[in-house]
């Protein structure tokens, strides 16, 4: 056996001969590539290979390399190291490379621009990297520290997995925002960093653009064990510190760390968040993503820079409001100080007059020593100071002061009027934002340092300042300096203007024009002088400066072209070829169309076309006029045609002055052309083509355009009278003359049938009035038999149902007193409850003989309808699973004026009714709303308010006939569901003044509607008391007292004698009112009088309950009585106080209702 040393001899050998291979085979390769590429020369620096050209580096060249690893990719085949201390990349093709950081390494192979195939790498030692350079505040020296190896400090914003091996950390250092790419060499699930900040060692590598600038910062770490944690944003010890207030930055120095918290106005992720606290507005420059929602109160930790309106806080961070943040912006909310320019400003005019204090610290942007206001300038914005306190002076522009003062209204925006000033400190002017005039025109920047661009057309000096008027492509506006300033040499120039930018109002208080309040001659800055030379002014054609049309610069140009149209003082066209262009002229001397014109101006757009703004007209030529272009009506706008001269055919349908032009509208087919001619080129003596004439009209064509700027149409400018020719004079017979003649026949003829249409009208109308009269007439004495019918049955019904109740009074109060005796109810208990069952049944069966015969005078009260129907629907329905009940009533429904007890039996009975034909899972509905009806509106209902009552089932509904007799008391239909029922519900809604109608169809369902009358105010009438009710079951208690009862049934006196025998009484019967009042009389006589009357109401062929009690009033003023009678509808019942009664019992009664009603009578008559 070989010895392990003989085994460890023969590696090494083997190792060696591989090298010797290795170097032989990179040799043959060398040799290879330079037989066939002479220039492909041995590198063995990587920094001499990426010198070459690029020609040069396409060409694969043998490399041997010595690298010292300080990032190596094997996925994505890149590595950095370094070569004599000096930093360098090397791109890998795909064999990966095993190589670790701080490795030494001899890479041999070939190299071009697609990368280096590794042959051979051979680790030569581990001499470790250099010591990282902290870089944390040195970030931006990019060209010291590229390709080094460095530790930073970094916030992480964004957290992005690239893929399986790599992580992007979106870093923030410094302010600056860098990409930190780590290679996860465990393979694990990385670490959640986001919100956290970070010492991350790595790689510094830095890409620029094409111009050599700056373009991107990024570190490369291997593995998150060079990533430490410093601390948590969530956790961040600088968020613990003093809440500072806005306004109070203003007076620490620049540089200084502070803690603020505010609302957000605005957010530019990234880049910075504009926040309010009740103090004042501040700029937050952030490199924080993280988009906040305007309104949501953060807290931000940053460096103070700048002062007043440049006032912001660099290299910051926030988050959400802490607790103690919170409280400190709630405490500054509280107070009702103003402390912004944007808080004045938001304010209505309404509001800003009502004075609210404001408290503001601003730099003055504009003041005068003759004005008695100024303009200021915060963070968030201008406001004009008015100077209320006497002596107060104008502050000079570039001053920062702290403004006391209250709100107050202007013309188109709020202002302040100061009552102290104090001055802070010098500060350099805010600096100035860029606005057209349209936008000066909307309120934007109002009040704010603007800068407009415009033509200095005059100067005019005054009193106190001097006013210069400056035109732009949009409008005009003026500019205000001192007295004194001299603008001479930007006269007649293009200047862009620094100044305060406010608006002035017409009468009616819109915004009709800007001003803008300038502090010197150096804020008007000269932008294209006026040419001294126009010679020397490029000169363009026509078709040249259309192409210019989409450049934004301004500059003076010449050009010339043919007049074809000039309106002096406004504008004028020129035509070259089949190009055309308008250029804006003040000058009021007139051209002759045909003129050849040179001009000088300014380039400027209208509606997206070239124009020449401040025209100069240089040279004038005179010559003929161009020939024009024909054009048909019915042709779709045109680009290419507008502003050149054409010709067009049509006739002549209207003529009419507006706005300064006699406006001809041609027709050709279903095509309309307006022609504009000026009124001062048409005098009023000027003949003019007849209507329906066929004319020429040759003009300027002039586009027309949308709310888009897109073409819409055109018209055609004419020069004068002669630009329209009559081609054809109108026919005799126009159109209009035929319309007359047609006019006339059809008047005639309309006429005609006008007095035909209306006498059949009249016949018709009376024919319906006769037709409505005797159907009317028809109904009334249907309902007038039907109700005489009724009655007449109805007296019946009632004597029989009075005469009833008295037996049954006899019967019910005898079975009484009968269960009241010892014994009997062991022996015939069972028998006489079914007697009292019968008795009872048939006392209901008078109840509802007399509801029909008279109704009952109702008890009547405003009542919710909506619980009268459920109570009614609940005691029909029962607990029955079976029904589906449906309500639906208005929510405002008025309240029913009704007698309650009788309402819900009416409706009871209508729905026991349907109950009787909805077969299993039928529905039966209610519905309700409100009703104001005229009078007989609805049958003969008077007018007023009423809530209409709809009743519906799904049952199987009623023929023709069946609805007919459905009222009519046992009519022969299935009486054992209806018999009095549906009589009853009639009766009762009569009596309530109201009306019921019944529509139905055979297998379709019915359906009942019921006017009831409502209350729709909140008086409530008093309630009479209800009659006696019976007690619980009670052991008999004597009453004391004396009772005269009066009855003409001998049956019921007997009654009454044992009832009151039971309870204690004397007593004495009578039977009739002579009797009772001789008895009574008597008894007062003897010293013993009554403590209690009982009266029947009504006794046949004697005095009554209502004859007798009246004399008993007139004998003592004090009489106890009490009420008795089986008729339910006597007003005495309904009211009976009013007639001197204590009380009523309603007959049939029993011995327990009698009782009861004497208990409580006689109870109420003795003396505590």
């Amino acid at each position: 056996m070989r010895s392990p040393l003989h085994a460890a001899s023969r590696q090494v050998q083997t190792r060696r001969v591989l090298k010797v291979l290795l170097s032989l085979t990179v040799l043959f390769i060398a040799t290879v590539v330079r037989a066939q590429d002479p220039t492909a020369a041995l590198f063995t620096h990587i920094a001499d290979f990426w010198m070459q050209s690029g020609q040069r580096q396409q060409i694969p060249h043998p490399a041997d390399f010595k690298v010292l690893v300080s990032y190596s990719d094997p996925e994505w085949h890149i590595l950095w190291g370094f070569e004599n201390g000096i930093g360098v990349f090397l791109p890998l093709q795909d064999k990966p490379l095993n190589v670790v950081p701080g490795q030494l390494v001899r890479l041999q192979g070939l190299i071009s621009t697609d990368g280096m195939d590794v042959k051979q790498a051979t680790v030569l030692g581990t001499p470790g990297l250099p010591k990282p350079v902290d870089i944390t505040h040195s970030l931006m020296a990019w060209n010291a520290n590229n390709l080094k190896e460095i530790t930073v400090e970094a916030y992480v914003d964004r957290q992005e997995i690239n893929d399986t091996r790599h992580t992007l950390l979106s870093g923030i250092v410094d302010g600056h925002r860098v990409a930190i790419r780590v290679l996860d060499t465990t393979q694990s699930s990385p670490p959640s960093l986001e919100g956290s900040f970070i010492r991350a060692q790595g790689l510094y590598v830095w890409t620029t653009d094409a111009t050599g600038q700056l373009h991107h910062l990024e570190i490369f770490v291997t593995g998150f064990g060079n990533i430490h944690v410093v601390r948590w944003l969530s956790s961040d010890p600088r968020f613990d510190t003093p809440v500072a207030s806005v306004d109070s930055l203003n007076t620490k120095p620049e540089g200084t760390q502070v803690h603020v918290t505010g609302r957000v106005v605005t957010d530019a992720p990234g880049e910075n968040v504009i926040i309010r606290d009740g103090t004042g507005q501040l700029e937050v420059e952030s490199a924080q993503t993280s988009p906040l929602a305007p309104g949501a109160e953060i807290e931000a930790i940053g460096t103070v820079r700048g002062r007043g309106p440049t006032l912001r806080l660099e290299n910051a961070f926030f988050r959400n409001a802490g607790k103690a943040a919170h409280s400190a912006l709630s405490a500054q909310a509280r107070s009702l100080r103003l402390r912004i320019a944007d808080d004045v400003n938001e304010l209505s005019l309404a509001d800003a007059a009502k004075g609210y204090i404001v408290q503001l610290t601003a730099v003055v942007t504009w003041s005068s020593p003759h004005a008695r206001f100024f303009f200021a300038q915060d963070a968030s914005g201008g406001i004009r100071v008015d100077l209320g306190a006497e002596g107060l002076l104008p502050p000079e522009a570039g001053r920062l002061v702290a403004i006391d003062g209250t709100t107050v209204a202007g013309r188109l925006t709020p202002r302040i009027r100061a009552t102290s000033l104090r001055s802070l400190s010098d500060l350099n002017l805010p600096p100035a934002t860029r606005l057209t005039l349209d936008q000066a025109l909307t309120g934007y920047e109002e009040d704010s340092l603007v800068e407009i661009e415009g033509y200095l057309r005059a100067v005019e000096p005054g009193g106190t300042d001097v006013t210069a008027d400056l035109s732009t492509p949009a409008g005009n506006f003026t500019a205000h300096l001192r007295a004194g300033t001299d603008l001479s040499r930007a006269l007649r120039s293009v200047v862009l203007v620094r100044g305060v930018c406010t608006r002035v109002a017409d009468r009616r208080g819109r915004p009709s024009g800007v001003v803008l309040w300038v502090n010197s001659a150096e804020d008007i800055t000269v932008e294209s002088a006026y040419p001294s030379n126009p010679d020397a002014v490029p000169r363009h054609t026509i078709a040249e400066l259309n192409r210019f049309s989409g450049r934004a610069r301004t500059r003076w140009v010449r050009t010339d072209g043919v007049v074809t149209l000039q309106e002096p003082g406004r504008y004028l066209y020129l035509q070259d070829g089949n190009e055309s262009l308008k250029a804006l002229d003040r000058a009021t001397a007139p051209l002759a169309p045909g003129s050849r014109v040179e001009l000088m101006g300014l380039q400027g757009q209208e509606g997206g076309r070239f124009v020449l703004r401040e025209a100069t007209v240089l040279r004038d030529q005179p010559g003929s006029d161009l020939p024009a272009t024909p054009i048909e009506p019915a042709a779709k706008p045109a680009d290419s045609l507008d502003g050149r001269l054409v010709r067009i055919q049509g006739t002549l349908v209207d003529e009419s002055p507006r706005q300064g032009h006699l406006v001809y509208v041609l027709q050709s087919g279903s095509n309309f052309v307006e022609c504009h001619l000026p009124l001062s080129a048409a005098p009023g003596d000027t003949p003019r083509p007849a209507l329906r004439s066929v004319v020429a009209a040759t003009g300027v064509y002039r586009l027309q355009y949308d709310e888009y700027q897109r073409p819409s149409g055109f018209d055609v400018s004419l020069r004068s009278p002669s630009d329209l020719q009559v081609l054809r004079a109108p026919p005799w017979l126009t159109p209009e003359r035929a319309v007359g003649v047609t006019s006339a026949l059809l008047l005639a003829l309309a006429l005609g049938l006008l007095w035909v249409t209306v006498l059949r009208r009249k016949v018709a109308a009376q024919t319906t009035v006769i037709r409505a009269q005797l159907e009317k007439e028809g109904r009334l004495m249907a309902e007038i038999e039907r109700s005489s019918r009724l009655e007449s049955l109805g007296m019946l019904a009632g004597g029989i149902a009075h005469d009833f109740n008295n037996l049954l009074t006899i019967i019910i109060g005898n079975l009484t007193l009968t269960r009241m005796e010892d014994g009997v109810v062991e022996k015939a208990g069972p028998f006489l409850d079914e007697a009292n069952k019968g008795a009872q049944r048939a006392r209901l069966l008078a109840q509802k003989l007399l509801t029909f015969a008279r109704g009952g005078s109702p008890i009547r009260r405003a009542e919710d309808l909506s619980d009268v129907v459920r109570e009614a629907a609940a005691a029909a329905t029962g607990e029955s699973a079976t029904i589906k009940l449906s309500y639906d009533f208005d929510e405002e429904l008025w309240k029913a004026f009704v007698d309650r007890a009788q309402t819900v039996q009416a409706l009871h009975n209508i729905a026991s009714y349907a109950l009787g034909s909805l077969p299993p899972g039928g529905t039966l509905a209610f519905r309700a709303w409100n009703a104001s009806l005229a009078e007989n509106e609805v049958g003969t209902l008077k007018a007023g308010a009423y809530v209409h009552l709809v009743v519906e089932d799904s049952g199987a509904g009623l023929d023709p006939n069946e609805l007919r007799h459905l009222f009519d008391p046992y009519s022969g239909l299935d009486a054992g569901r209806q018999g009095l029922d549906l009589a009853v519900v009639r009766s009762i809604v009569k009596r309530h003044e109201g009306h019921i109608e019944v529509e139905s169809t055979k297998g379709a369902g019915t359906r009942f509607h019921l006017w009831l009358p409502a209350r729709t105010d909140s008086t409530e009438p008093a309630a009479s008391a209800a009659p006696c009710e019976p007690p619980r079951p009670a052991a008999p208690k004597a009453v004391r007292g004396r009772v005269l009862f009066m009855d003409d049934e001998e049956s019921i006196r007997k009654l009454a004698a044992a009832t009151l025998t039971r309870l204690g009484c004397e007593f004495h019967v009578a039977s009739d009112g002579a009797e009772a009042i001789e008895a009574y009389q008597a008894a007062r006589a003897k010293g013993a009088p009554f403590d209690l009357v009982v009266l029947d109401l009504t006794v046949p062929g004697g005095m009554g309950g209502r004859e007798t009690i009246r004399h008993l009033l007139e004998l003592d003023p004090h009489v106890n009585a009490i009420v008795s009678s089986g008729y339910s509808s006597d007003p005495v019942l309904s009211d009976y106080k009013l007639h001197g009664f204590a009380a009523f019992v309603r007959k049939p009664y029993s011995v327990d209702e009698l009782e009861a009603c004497l208990r409580r009578a006689l109870r109420d008559r003795q003396p505590a």
